[in-house]
């Protein structure tokens, strides 16, 4: 019984390591992509004040 539940309770734990490591890396993953769209469009915006400027001037 014992060696039987040792190894069954290292694969759960790899499991759950393993799906701890994907889900942090993917919600590090989606906190990037929202920081390159946020940059992106923080850019945006100074190149249209910067053409908008440079229009008026």
């Amino acid at each position: 019984m014992l060696d039987l539940t040792i190894p069954t309770y290292k694969f759960y734990f790899i499991l759950d390591y393993l799906s701890y490591l994907i889900f942090t890396k993917y919600l590090i993953f989606i906190v990037i992509l929202r920081m390159e769209r946020a940059e992106l469009i923080f850019l945006r915006l100074i190149l249209q004040k910067g053409k908008c400027s440079y229009n008026d001037t």
